[in-house]
């Protein structure tokens, strides 16, 4: 499954990525409604397409992302266990973002040094949450002359003539 465009390396088999810049196993750390959910996949940069793979015999990937349009960041958790300090991901602005764990950190410096020249920007340990990228000005309120006339109606009157009304 392609995410954006042509991937000239849709159909190009696992056990060929051998000789790409950066491959290695992950894992891929997925929401489903308010559970978290990790996967174990194989990836690789080849070029500007990074490309997962649900193992290193796969025929072609299950989906390639291009990194052109992708911020790579690492996600920094301060005192979590280690393997969740080895988090990075890809950010698009209104897209959906991709978030994987190395298995260690040294290994996740590897896989953003791999994909930082071929994405758009790469920031470590910058992560934002997507409310702060989303962040919008509100409209000011509309302005209250005095305390009556906010809390004040107005009497209308109506005549009906009910003979009308009737027939």
């Amino acid at each position: 499954m392609n995410d954006e465009g042509n991937c000239p390396y849709a159909n190009l088999p696992a056990q060929q990525v051998n000789t790409c810049e950066k491959n290695g196993p992950l894992i891929k750390k997925e929401k489903f409604l308010f559970l978290e959910h990790h996967k174990k996949i194989f990836a690789a940069v080849q070029e500007s397409f990074f490309l997962i793979y649900l193992s290193e015999k796969d025929v072609k990937p299950i989906r390639t992302i291009d990194l052109t349009k992708y911020e790579v960041r690492i996600q920094n958790n301060g005192k979590n266990s280690k393997k969740k300090s080895a988090i990075f991901e890809f950010v698009r602005l209104n897209k959906k973002s991709y978030q994987f764990i190395a298995q260690s950190d040294e290994e996740a410096n590897e896989w953003c040094k791999a994909i930082s020249s071929k994405t758009s920007k790469t920031t470590e340990n910058t992560f934002k949450p997507a409310t702060v990228l989303l962040k919008r000005n509100l409209p000011p309120l509309p302005k209250i002359k005095n305390k009556l006339e906010a809390n004040t109606y107005e009497i209308v009157d109506i005549d009906v003539d009910y003979t009308e009304i009737e027939r």
